[in-house]
Protein backbone atom coordinates (compact mmCIF):
# COMPACT_ATOMS: atom_id res chain seq x y z
CA UNK A 1 0.00 0.00 0.00
CA UNK A 2 2.84 2.65 0.81
CA UNK A 3 4.41 1.43 -2.47
CA UNK A 4 1.60 2.88 -4.75
CA UNK A 5 0.88 5.93 -2.66
CA UNK A 6 4.56 6.73 -3.02
CA UNK A 7 4.34 5.91 -6.58
CA UNK A 8 1.38 7.82 -7.26
CA UNK A 9 3.13 11.13 -5.63
CA UNK A 10 6.11 10.33 -7.75
CA UNK A 11 4.19 10.20 -10.99
CA UNK A 12 2.27 13.29 -10.07
CA UNK A 13 5.59 15.15 -9.16
CA UNK A 14 7.22 14.37 -12.66
CA UNK A 15 4.00 15.75 -14.50
CA UNK A 16 4.20 18.96 -12.40
CA UNK A 17 7.72 19.19 -13.01
CA UNK A 18 6.44 19.05 -16.78
CA UNK A 19 4.31 21.81 -17.02
CA UNK A 20 5.22 25.02 -17.96
CA UNK A 21 5.89 27.86 -15.68
CA UNK A 22 4.34 31.15 -16.35
CA UNK A 23 8.09 32.48 -16.98
CA UNK A 24 8.47 30.03 -19.87
CA UNK A 25 4.65 30.88 -21.02
CA UNK A 26 5.47 34.57 -21.42
CA UNK A 27 8.85 33.77 -22.68
CA UNK A 28 9.57 35.86 -26.28
CA UNK A 29 9.39 34.16 -29.26
CA UNK A 30 13.18 32.75 -30.70
CA UNK A 31 15.12 34.30 -32.79
CA UNK A 32 13.54 33.94 -36.55
CA UNK A 33 17.07 32.97 -39.52
CA UNK A 34 16.95 36.65 -39.64
CA UNK A 35 17.71 37.54 -36.59
CA UNK A 36 14.95 39.34 -35.11
CA UNK A 37 13.07 38.47 -31.45
CA UNK A 38 9.48 39.92 -30.22
CA UNK A 39 10.75 40.43 -26.64
CA UNK A 40 7.56 42.08 -25.67
CA UNK A 41 4.40 42.59 -27.56
CA UNK A 42 1.28 44.20 -26.39
CA UNK A 43 -2.04 46.16 -26.85
CA UNK A 44 -2.65 49.21 -25.36
CA UNK A 45 -4.69 52.75 -25.13
CA UNK A 46 -0.99 54.95 -25.52
CA UNK A 47 2.72 54.77 -25.56
CA UNK A 48 4.19 57.47 -22.79
CA UNK A 49 8.71 57.53 -22.67
CA UNK A 50 8.58 54.51 -25.15
CA UNK A 51 5.94 52.68 -22.66
CA UNK A 52 3.36 51.33 -23.48
CA UNK A 53 0.30 52.66 -20.78
CA UNK A 54 -3.07 50.80 -20.39
CA UNK A 55 -3.21 47.44 -21.75
CA UNK A 56 -6.18 46.33 -23.37
CA UNK A 57 -7.66 42.93 -24.49
CA UNK A 58 -10.59 43.92 -26.14
CA UNK A 59 -11.54 47.02 -28.27
CA UNK A 60 -14.54 48.84 -29.54
CA UNK A 61 -15.62 50.37 -33.18
CA UNK A 62 -13.89 53.87 -33.07
CA UNK A 63 -11.42 53.32 -30.49
CA UNK A 64 -7.48 53.85 -31.21
CA UNK A 65 -5.39 50.54 -30.29
CA UNK A 66 -1.57 50.83 -30.11
CA UNK A 67 0.47 47.65 -30.86
CA UNK A 68 3.59 47.94 -28.96
CA UNK A 69 6.62 46.30 -29.91
CA UNK A 70 9.93 45.51 -28.60
CA UNK A 71 12.24 44.02 -31.20
CA UNK A 72 15.80 42.72 -30.61
CA UNK A 73 17.44 43.18 -33.84
CA UNK A 74 20.66 43.82 -35.89
CA UNK A 75 20.96 47.62 -36.37
CA UNK A 76 18.75 48.64 -39.68
CA UNK A 77 16.34 46.08 -39.57
CA UNK A 78 12.27 46.49 -41.30
CA UNK A 79 9.18 44.88 -39.76
CA UNK A 80 5.92 44.92 -40.14
CA UNK A 81 3.48 45.33 -38.04
CA UNK A 82 -0.24 43.65 -39.67
CA UNK A 83 -3.76 44.78 -38.61
CA UNK A 84 -6.19 41.67 -39.98
CA UNK A 85 -9.54 42.00 -39.45
CA UNK A 86 -11.57 38.87 -39.71
CA UNK A 87 -8.68 37.10 -41.68
CA UNK A 88 -8.29 40.00 -44.45
CA UNK A 89 -5.44 42.39 -43.90
CA UNK A 90 -6.51 45.90 -43.13
CA UNK A 91 -3.62 47.26 -43.34
CA UNK A 92 0.33 47.00 -42.98
CA UNK A 93 2.66 49.82 -41.08
CA UNK A 94 6.72 49.29 -42.19
CA UNK A 95 8.28 49.92 -39.03
CA UNK A 96 12.11 49.85 -38.06
CA UNK A 97 14.00 48.16 -35.80
CA UNK A 98 15.77 46.98 -33.15
CA UNK A 99 14.05 48.81 -29.88
CA UNK A 100 10.67 49.90 -28.84
CA UNK A 101 7.81 50.46 -31.69
CA UNK A 102 4.65 50.54 -32.39
CA UNK A 103 1.53 51.51 -34.70
CA UNK A 104 -1.97 52.94 -34.35
CA UNK A 105 -5.14 51.10 -35.76
CA UNK A 106 -8.46 53.24 -35.36
CA UNK A 107 -11.71 50.24 -34.95
CA UNK A 108 -13.43 51.09 -37.45
CA UNK A 109 -15.39 47.49 -37.44
CA UNK A 110 -16.20 45.06 -35.08
CA UNK A 111 -15.00 41.56 -34.96
CA UNK A 112 -11.98 39.01 -34.94
CA UNK A 113 -8.71 41.36 -35.25
CA UNK A 114 -4.90 40.42 -34.97
CA UNK A 115 -1.99 42.26 -34.94
CA UNK A 116 1.10 40.39 -36.46
CA UNK A 117 4.57 40.83 -36.14
CA UNK A 118 6.53 40.06 -39.28
CA UNK A 119 9.70 40.49 -40.25
CA UNK A 120 11.29 41.44 -44.01
CA UNK A 121 10.96 38.06 -45.45
CA UNK A 122 6.73 38.12 -44.31
CA UNK A 123 7.59 35.63 -41.70
CA UNK A 124 5.30 35.99 -38.95
CA UNK A 125 7.25 35.91 -35.79
CA UNK A 126 4.43 37.14 -33.45
CA UNK A 127 0.87 37.65 -32.98
CA UNK A 128 -1.87 39.56 -31.03
CA UNK A 129 -5.73 38.54 -30.98
CA UNK A 130 -8.43 40.52 -29.65
CA UNK A 131 -12.31 40.90 -30.03
CA UNK A 132 -13.78 44.85 -31.08
CA UNK A 133 -17.66 45.02 -30.54
CA UNK A 134 -19.76 47.71 -31.33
Amino acid sequence: MKISHFLVVAMLLLVWAALPTEAQKAAPTQPAASGVQVLKMVLCQNVKDYEPQQELTTAKVGDVIVGWTKIQAPAGTKITHRWIHEGKTASDIPLKAPGRTWSRKTIHEAGNWKLQVLDADGNVLKEISFTASS
